[in-house]
């Protein structure tokens, strides 16, 4: 047997399960009479007491894992909600043969792409058939376009999905995804986003 403290009495318990027994009786009783008595874990917690006997330690083990678990699941709701406000980067991947170690990362909201040195932010020397001032990428609402600036040779966008063809956005504009192709001219690009 042993002796347990409780409140300022000493009691003598057989056994623990006559100890936990006992404890259970009373926490069943101060749940029933608690404000919080029509809450369904309470509810939850008074219905395993009262169906059968679980030891303290299990109990605290089935408290603590459903308390990781909520904690996990408030962590990826946040961390979910962030990441979608997060702002993009977009990176433009060469595909081109001899090319493929050019890429363009996009950080700003406005930019400008073609073989001139001025009026440009990103110049591609390598492709005679870019235009001095080919195509724009903008970012609205944190989402990439691309505009075609009148480009003489095109500025072409495909989803990849199978039944879609090319388009030829010369002089319009089309949303970026991740996983297109932009071809700009004769060069071709992977879209990626971060």
């Amino acid at each position: 047997g042993a002796v347990y403290s409780v409140g300022s009495d000493l009691v003598y318990y057989d056994s623990i399960l006559d100890f936990e027994s006992k404890i259970c009786e009373q926490l069943i009783t101060l749940l029933e009479h608690s404000f919080y008595r029509d809450d369904s874990d309470i509810q939850n917690i008074i219905q395993i007491l009262k169906n059968g006997y679980i030891s303290f330690e299990e109990k605290s083990k089935q408290i603590l894992s459903q308390h990781q678990e909520e904690q996990r699941k408030d962590y990826f709701k946040t961390n979910t909600r962030t990441a979608s406000n997060e702002v993009k980067v977009l990176n433009l991947k060469c595909l081109e043969s001899g090319f493929t170690d050019f890429s363009i990362t996009i950080t700003k909201d406005n930019v400008v792409i073609g073989k001139s040195n001025q009026g440009t932010d990103f110049v591609i020397d390598f492709s005679k058939y870019i235009g001095r001032r080919h195509c724009q990428i903008v970012r609205e609402n944190n989402q990439f376009f691309v505009i075609d600036l009148n480009s003489t040779n095109g500025t072409y966008v495909f989803t990849g999905r199978k039944g879609d063809n090319e388009e030829n956005i010369k002089g319009k504009k089309a949303e970026l995804e991740d996983g297109y192709t932009l071809r700009l001219a004769n060069i071709r690009f992977l879209v990626q986003m971060k």
